[in-house]
């Protein structure tokens, strides 16, 4: 909508025209530019565009899965004042929409997120605040964006954010003593909870939801219709303000919760901040169980059992917990997003034989999945289907796979594998190791290698190269055709033993990534 004052005469340059239609298109192109907005979304290099229709056919090509959450007023000429990069000039070519729209709120957000984000932006935070508060005629104040900003300092900077459905309580909320043990009779809301980590699904997004002390967790699958982009920067943000559980992994297995309380469900609702008619599904793990984290040692420990007589029966090791079998035929990606979300393994605490123990294609799985550097690398990730991950690393930050990746060579997978692995490695400052071999680093990122991506040309014997790839094919193949011989369950339990002492350094972005299945065959 053009704005109602006359534009007849540039306020640039000397030119003039003879109706604002002239003028518009003479301001929008160089040297004025003066509609020129920004891509939120591309956080390698700041991306522009001379008018709001270009954004929008560029986020069509490059944010497809970000494009679904979008409203369609979202790419209108006056949502795009909050994208401008000359908000001043932008108001007076078109009117920009109202200061407190939802609109105008989500693109402020989304400006926000990508400050966050991006190396060497063309201007820093107070510029665009400024720009903002100039304009509109706000005052600047650090609270007005603070409740929008992608990385709090504290979750209680998202209650400007977040819908409050403490209406839909009907009786008062005392605040409850601190749970740390549970009961059957005693319902698990008292138990303090956040949100631990979300990923996107075809149906649409499942959270992960933890109690503080690591005992309670929960999966609440949410609607598709309901993760727009104000909901997804929500939840970002909190999964960026854990204090408690950002190291711990989701358990194996979680159980179906028939008819949960409405209490129940309201809690949860309230704490990934959304309607709780949005839930479809909560599933929660065993009460007793106890998380692992990244940095801690991993609970491999078996107790020496004697062996079956029957060599043919599947192993029967009991002290871990059942996790879904692995089919007999060698599938094309092993989907273990769901069968297998922990990648180490967990100490049952059930006595039913039967039912609790671990096949040894499970075990291989999860060892594959963490990887033993520098015996063993972690498997590859089928990267086909998923979305893009956030992986940090001290100041670095890298999002995988990168965009535009299918469309690249072979050749230049393994430039952007390599670059980023050598990004990684040197990420929280440290120095580069002089003695750091080509094949060790590669290795120890193999999760991150591409579909397609060309094979490394290595010099010399490479003799630990070799043995890796040996350990990493003979379990590769156990996870594929199954258990042969006692040799195969020896030397299982020898890589489970030596996991004590792997390479944690990458820990962090195997935690990220632990939701992309693996592809072995």
């Amino acid at each position: 909508m053009i704005a109602s004052t006359s534009l007849t005469m540039c306020w640039i340059c000397p030119e003039t025209f003879s109706n604002n239609r002239d003028l518009k298109n003479h301001l929008m192109a160089s040297p004025h530019s003066c509609m020129r907005v920004i891509c939120p979304w591309c956080t390698r290099e700041e991306s522009t565009y001379r008018r709001m229709t270009e954004l929008k056919n560029h986020v069509e090509r490059r944010h497809a899965v970000i494009l679904k959450t979008l409203q369609p007023e979202f790419f209108s000429e006056s949502n795009g004042f909050w994208l401008s990069l000359q908000p001043e000039n932008y108001k007076r070519i078109v009117s920009p929409n109202a200061w407190e729209s939802t609109m105008a709120i989500r693109t402020r957000a989304a400006v926000l997120s990508w400050l966050e984000g991006i190396k060497r932006p063309t201007k820093g935070q107070k510029e665009w605040e400024s720009g903002w508060d100039a304009v509109i005629g706000k005052t600047s104040k650090s609270s007005q964006y603070s409740s929008i900003a992608i990385r709090s300092d504290t979750p209680m900077s998202e209650s400007r954010f977040v819908p409050d459905y403490d209406e839909e309580i009907e009786e008062p909320q005392l605040k409850r003593p601190r749970c740390e043990s549970y009961s059957p009779t005693r319902p698990e809301i008292q138990v303090d909870l956040e949100v631990q980590s979300f990923h996107m699904t075809g149906d649409g997004v499942t959270i992960q939801v933890v109690s503080t002390n690591g005992t309670l967790w929960y999966r609440c699958d949410i609607k598709r219709e309901e993760t727009n982009a104000r909901f997804l920067d929500t939840l970002l943000r909190r999964v960026n303000a854990r204090m408690h559980t950002s190291s711990m992994i989701p358990p194996p297995v979680m159980t179906n919760v028939e008819n949960p309380e409405r209490e129940l469900k309201l809690k949860l609702a309230k704490i990934i901040g959304i309607n709780k008619d949005a839930i479809i599904r909560i599933s929660r793990a065993s009460a007793t169980f106890t998380p692992p984290r990244a940095d801690d040692e991993p609970s491999i420990h078996i107790p020496t059992t004697p062996k079956d007589q029957n060599q043919n029966l599947p192993m029967t090791r009991c002290t871990m917990m059942k996790t879904p079998s692995v089919a007999e035929e060698a599938p094309k990606a092993l989907d273990l997003s769901q069968k297998n979300s922990s990648p180490l393994p967990i100490q049952a605490t059930d006595t039913n034989i039967s039912k609790k123990c671990l096949t040894i294609k499970e075990r291989v799985l999860m060892v594959l999945k963490m990887g033993s550097m520098p015996l063993l690398a972690p498997a590859r990730r089928d990267w086909k289907k998923e979305m893009q991950f956030t992986i940090t690393e001290g100041s670095t930050v890298i999002h995988w796979p990168p965009e535009g990746w299918t469309k690249m060579t072979p050749d230049q997978k393994l430039l952007t594998w390599e670059y980023a692995a050598m990004t990684l490695e040197t990420g929280a400052g440290s120095r580069m190791n002089p003695a750091l071999e080509r094949s060790y680093l590669l290795d120890k990122f193999n999760m991150l290698a591409l579909p397609g991506t060309a094979e490394p040309a290595y010099g010399g014997e490479m003799i630990s190269r070799k043995a890796r790839y040996y350990n990493y094919e003979w379990l590769r193949q156990l996870a594929i055709h199954g258990y042969k011989s006692t040799a195969d369950e020896e030397f299982v339990e020898m890589v489970e033993g030596s996991m004590s002492r792997r390479d944690k350094s990458t820990d962090d972005v195997l935690r990220r990534i632990h939701t992309v299945p693996l592809r072995i065959s």
